[in-house]
């Protein structure tokens, strides 16, 4: 399908009050998908669900402990398995205000506890149907949403992060309308449009190699752009700033953060676990040295075993490290302007080391032919990646390809690295008395 997921979905077993509440929000401008609920369950497309409505008593029996019809919601959320975040509205004529233990609380409780594997809704709210239903139809669309909203916006951060995804929506929606008009306006084939701009994005071979990749190069400069300009043309600019001033600010620095965060965003930021269809031929791609060289390979080329290698070649390590937890990396390093032209070059590499932080040495400058990484989340450990200016080996792109990769070096992090090798490589020097 190529619109997008539903954020709405309404799950019942009656049907008239669930038409009733999905019929009032889609009339309303609010795109909700109805799920009737049976005894065989439910199937549907929960992954990007923002809201998600339950009916209580999805099983007709309203005389059942509460638990009893706690455990069919738990069930249901992990049939649909939504991603997160959520928030659950659960939509009955019994909400349980007036008791000990509201159903709302009680629900998240219940599913905090339970729920395993499947993302957790941050918050639940009990509705009353009574109060909301009237003659088959929502009476007051406006403050069922005013409701919904109130919960989506306990927290202040998911509020912003919802707001920030409903721009990247816009935005490109905008991008898309703004691209199609481009080709009408001037009488051009859209085909001719998104060719012209791939091949100037990534070069002609790449172009029909990836055609996705190589419009993503085109229009995510575009999208970035609309997005940024966005807050100054919406009209609720000044909501705009409450949701962004009341998510953070730069007294949430104070805090800071544990290592094991730091380490899971650097990885977030800096590395693609996406590796299916690519190969070691794909800029910034990372595979294991072994995957192109025997250890006869490594000590013809380097002259040296692995460890003493590590002590001469890698010198930001400690002399203690375990050399054997240490794994040996090759990255594809060629430059863009060869992957867009597609040049028959053979493929440079640099040969590195992943290798756990703790034997990193600490204090002093490192060696300008040195370059490593922020400490990231390789395997469920947090390690560094280095890099020698002067361990280089280079492939044929046909050997490269036959290579299976481990991850992917994004475009910020691999200029870094880059930048400073090359501009190592490349120092001038001069002779003088």
């Amino acid at each position: 399908m190529m619109l997008p997921s539903p954020r709405i979905i309404a799950i019942d077993d009656e049907d008239v009050e669930l038409n009733a509440l999905v019929n009032s929000l889609n009339s309303s401008g609010y795109a909700c998908l109805a799920v009737k609920y049976d005894a065989e369950g439910v199937a549907c497309n929960a992954g990007d669900a923002r809201v998600i409505f339950f009916d209580l008593h999805l099983n007709g029996n309203s005389n059942a402990p509460r638990e009893t019809h706690f455990s069919v919601i738990e069930s249901v959320l992990s049939a649909m398995r939504p991603a997160g975040p959520y928030v659950v509205i659960l939509w009955t004529k019994y909400s349980g205000a007036d008791e000990e233990s509201p159903a709302g609380p009680a629900l998240l409780e219940y599913l905090n506890t339970r729920l395993e594997g499947v993302s957790r809704p941050y918050n639940v709210l009990a509705l009353d149907k009574v109060e909301y239903l009237r003659s088959g139809r929502v009476a007051d669309v406006g403050a069922l949403i005013g409701r919904v909203n109130e919960l989506l916006c306990v927290d202040a951060q998911i509020r912003a992060l919802l707001s920030w995804e409903k721009d990247v929506l816009s935005s490109a929606s905008s991008t898309v309308n703004q691209l199609v008009n481009l080709s009408k306006d001037a009488n051009i084939p859209l085909a001719s449009t998104l060719a012209n701009l791939a091949s100037a994005a990534v070069g002609t071979i790449n172009t029909e190699t990836d055609p996705y990749q190589a419009i993503n190069d085109a229009l995510i400069p575009i999208l970035s752009d609309r997005l940024g300009g966005l807050p100054a043309e919406v009209e609720t600019k000044d909501l705009h700033d409450v949701i962004w001033k009341s998510a953070y600010s730069v007294a949430d620095l104070a805090g800071g953060l544990a290592g094991s965060q730091k380490v899971a965003i650097n990885k977030f930021i800096n590395l693609s676990s996406r590796v299916s269809g690519y190969s070691l031929a794909d800029r910034g791609a990372v595979a294991d040295l072994n995957s192109i060289w025997s250890r006869k390979d490594f000590v013809d080329y380097f002259g040296l075993d692995y460890a003493e290698v590590v002590k001469r070649y890698y010198s930001v390590i400690r002399g203690d490290a375990d050399f054997s937890s240490i794994s040996w990396v090759v990255c594809q390093v060629r430059a863009a302007c060869d992957y867009a032209n597609d040049r028959p070059v053979p493929m440079p590499f640099f040969i590195g080391i992943e290798v756990d932080e703790r034997y990193l040495k600490s204090g002093g400058s490192r060696p300008e032919h040195i370059w490593v990484s922020p400490v990231l989340d390789i395997n469920k450990a947090g390690k560094v990646l280095v890099f020698n200016a002067g361990s280089v080996v280079v492939l044929t792109a046909a050997r490269a390809k036959k290579c299976q990769i481990k991850y992917r070096i994004k475009d910020q992090m691999l200029n870094d690295m880059l930048f400073k090798l090359r501009l190592h490589q490349a120092r001038p020097g001069m002779i003088s008395l």
